[in-house]
């Protein structure tokens, strides 16, 4: 399941090919500004007088309580893949993100499934599993496994 505020990072995310090694990106942005051996620092423009300017204080964004979801699964009696993407929400009590209500589309149950969550622990689930491994192509590997 993948949740996001923004429906168009959330379409684009889902229909990504791998999400798994994004590290090819993270040395793309190298600006060049290494610091050589040997060399000296160059001093940051300091403003005249006493200390540090104050800090300023920062917008807060009004956090949204709705997030939209995109879910695959796996049919839990025969293992069967459901590789489409199907939609939902869900909508936190407040802004402390513990509880909420969530309705959502669910292949082997139907569409408009409500149901209720709330948070266990602090602690991330460990999960073996990624978004590819409902993939159609995993569906298809599967598919063919089962016969041979």
């Amino acid at each position: 399941m993948i949740l996001s505020t923004n429906e168009s990072a959330l379409i684009k995310y889902c229909s990504g090919p791998d999400h798994e090694d994004d590290s090819e990106d993270e040395d793309e942005d190298d600006d060049g500004d290494k610091p050589t051996k040997g060399g000296k620092r160059k001093a940051s423009a300091v403003p005249k007088g006493r200390g540090r300017p104050p800090k300023k204080a920062k917008a807060v964004a009004a956090q949204s309580l709705t997030y939209m979801l995109r879910s695959r699964c796996r049919e839990t009696g025969e293992g069967m893949i459901h590789y489409q993407d199907e939609e939902g929400t869900i909508t936190f009590k407040d802004k402390t993100l513990v509880s909420f209500t969530a309705d959502a589309a669910l292949p082997c149950v139907g569409r408009n499934v409500k149901f209720v969550g709330r948070k266990i622990s602090d602690e991330l689930a460990s999960s073996s599993e990624s978004w590819n491994d409902y993939s159609e192509r995993a569906y298809e590997r599967e598919r063919v496994g089962r016969w041979r």
